[in-house]
């Protein structure tokens, strides 16, 4: 992972021991399209940060329809959360849920997504918040 290939070797060969042929390491640069292609052949996404990462990830995959589980400690779960944004699931709940019923969800969910995410991140959004700022 990033700058640290003994931990990255590590995470690997651990992850393909216990997840298997449900692992696939990134491990060269894909180009946006090729990356959108990825997460949208996923069924669920999990960001298990304790700090604000992967922000543009997370907003992606909620506009793809997909399920995003976040740690609750996550400053971007509960500013999600208020922003009424749904398919966001808190991690330490996902033994608890049924996996396939929360994908179908969230693919009927996608459109919702995308309009709670263009409230606040759309250019219409940037521009009114650069008019209020000058006011």
């Amino acid at each position: 992972y990033g700058d640290s290939p003994p931990y990255s070797q590590l995470f690997q060969k651990w992850a393909q021991k216990h997840l298997q042929n449900q692992f696939f390491p990134i491990t060269t640069f894909l180009g946006r399209k090729d990356y959108i292609n990825l997460i949208n052949r996923m069924d669920i996404v999990v960001m298990y940060h304790n700090r604000q990462q992967a922000f543009g990830n997370i907003i992606t995959s909620l506009s793809l329809g997909k399920p995003v589980f976040l740690k609750p400690n996550n400053p971007i779960y509960p500013m999600l959360k208020a922003m009424g944004v749904p398919n966001i699931y808190d991690i330490n709940k996902i033994g608890n849920l049924n996996i396939k019923e929360i994908c179908e969800s969230a693919a009927k969910k996608r459109e919702q997504c995308i309009v709670a995410l263009k409230k606040y991140y759309s250019e219409q959004a940037r521009l009114e918040y650069l008019v209020n700022l000058l006011k």
